[in-house]
């Protein structure tokens, strides 16, 4: 791009709103993953990678012709169903199936305010007052279609602003509590009959089970308006996926995990989150100890990391399950699964889990 064209699209998009929605939906280094392949120069922090990708597009910057503001806006949807969120999964019939794949892209709804700008935000003012995920749009991906809801939630912040203190000026830190727009999205494979529902986790744990609930109930409602009707609207159960993933030595590197022991009732949680290659499935203390008492894995978190020499970047993919103990350990409703390289990627890794808990 000449630097008169860069200058133009500077004026004319807004890039900045774009890179704002990027830095509130994903930690930097996962963001540069995306950034670099499509080769926007980032920096170590959030505001170095914002500028230089806004000096990029200005034409103080130079920057390569797959460096696009269409490209953007594709790292911006990607990473609102990649990065870091938690995970549920509804089994549906082949007709089921078959019929969402076949047309819910011509689902009629109304997806303003949010529908207007998207991928942008709206302004905080502008956001709708129940709290209730909207459909904002639904799109056709190679492997599946995805649905993208909005959602306003109410969370606390901490808040750094200056002001006079007896008349001296002084920088200020507390805590407030504000209404920020969300992504929740609904994703259906073309090869596998799920229906996968992903919430960030930057919801708290004490509000998930509410806030997938609302999610499942409002794109059950859409889905059935639309003549679509589900058999089955009950997470699948992936609770044997915990033990199945722990046992096997070709899935990733453990490095998390906690064991109920039967005979006294007390979970025993290990950690080498920290620790560079170790595997807790490899511990004397795991061997030894399921000799000597009954214990049973009810959590486990799997991590597999890669270096990509071309971007510089190493990243590190994880995937974790807990059993629920107020159903005595005989239950998983979701997992986490937190920075794949990819939907195709993403889809291989929850296929994981799914046949795990069979």
């Amino acid at each position: 791009m000449s630097q008169v064209e860069t200058q133009s699209m500077s004026d004319s998009l807004p890039v900045e709103k774009l890179l704002e929605v990027i830095g509130a939906i994903s930690d930097t280094n996962y963001s540069r993953y995306y950034l670099k392949q499509y080769g926007f120069d980032t920096g170590l922090g959030w505001k170095d990678t914002q500028s230089n990708i806004l000096e990029q597009f200005s034409g103080k910057r130079k920057a390569p012709e797959k460096a696009t503001y269409s490209n953007l806006v594709r790292i911006a949807k990607a990473l609102m169903y990649l990065g870091k969120h938690y995970c549920e999964l509804f089994k549906v019939t082949d007709a089921e199936h078959q019929s969402l794949l076949k047309n819910a892209i011509g689902f009629k709804f109304d997806g303003k305010p949010y529908s207007n700008c998207f991928p942008l935000f709206i302004e905080s003012k502008d956001l709708t007052m129940a709290s209730l995920p909207v459909l904002t749009s639904i799109e056709n991906k190679k492997s599946g279609l995805m649905f993208y809801f909005s959602t306003p939630r109410k969370i606390v912040e901490r808040v750094e602003e200056l002001k006079k203190v007896d008349g001296i000026l002084r920088q200020l830190s507390y805590k407030k509590e504000i209404k920020k727009q969300f992504i929740d999205t609904v994703f259906v494979p073309n090869d596998y009959k799920r229906i996968e529902f992903r919430i960030s986790t930057d919801v708290g744990k004490r509000d998930i089970e509410h806030e997938m609930e609302r999610l499942q109930d409002v794109f059950v409602k859409i889905i059935s308006a639309n003549g679509i009707k589900l058999k089955d609207t009950n997470p699948v159960n992936l609770n044997n996926a915990i033990t199945s993933i722990y046992d096997d030595s070709s899935i990733g590197r453990v490095v998390d995990c906690v064991f109920y022991s039967h005979d006294n009732g007390i979970s025993i949680p290990r950690t080498c989150r920290k620790e560079v290659d170790v595997c807790l499935r490899d511990q004397e203390y795991h061997l030894a100890g399921a000799e000597k008492e009954e214990v049973e894995c009810v959590a486990v978190t799997v991590r597999w990391e890669q270096t990509v020499a071309k971007l510089k970047l190493k990243i590190k993919t994880q995937v974790s399950l807990e059993s629920m103990a107020n159903f005595n350990y005989t239950f998983c409703r979701r997992f986490i699964i937190d920075n794949p390289k990819g939907l195709p990627h993403s889809i291989s890794l929850i296929s994981m889990v799914e046949q795990g808990a069979e």
